[in-house]
């Protein structure tokens, strides 16, 4: 498993999570269920390797997972690296727009 991660300081967890959900909604993501895990999906793996965000309160955190799935789903991949590398700029986008909605300084990123 790698996902590319963000986490910012949260100020106001519900209008937060509001803003969160709208730019999900407008970039056309869809809530799933794998393994007892939500997370937002973004295509079906047709065209390209779906695209999911996950975001999750961690104290006063904000933590925000994405990562593009891999064809066959055999696995993962962080929005690092060159495979895939049309879905990874569609996730990389939505990424900059939650931050953008959100409005906050980036605390620590990195990929897990």
């Amino acid at each position: 498993m790698s996902r590319t991660y963000l986490k910012f300081k949260s100020i106001n967890r519900e209008d937060e999570e509001q803003t969160i959900l709208r730019i999900l909604k407008e970039n056309k993501y869809k809530k799933r269920e794998s393994q007892g895990e939500e997370y937002y999906q973004h295509g079906s793996g047709i065209v390209t390797s779906p695209q999911l965000i996950k975001y999750t309160f961690e104290n006063d955190m904000i933590v925000i997972e994405s990562w593009v799935r891999d064809f066959g789903l055999l696995g993962e991949s962080s929005l690092e690296g060159s495979s895939q590398i049309f879905a990874k700029r569609s996730a990389k986008g939505a990424l900059k727009k939650i931050q953008e909605g959100l409005g906050l300084e980036i605390i620590e990123q990195g990929t897990l």
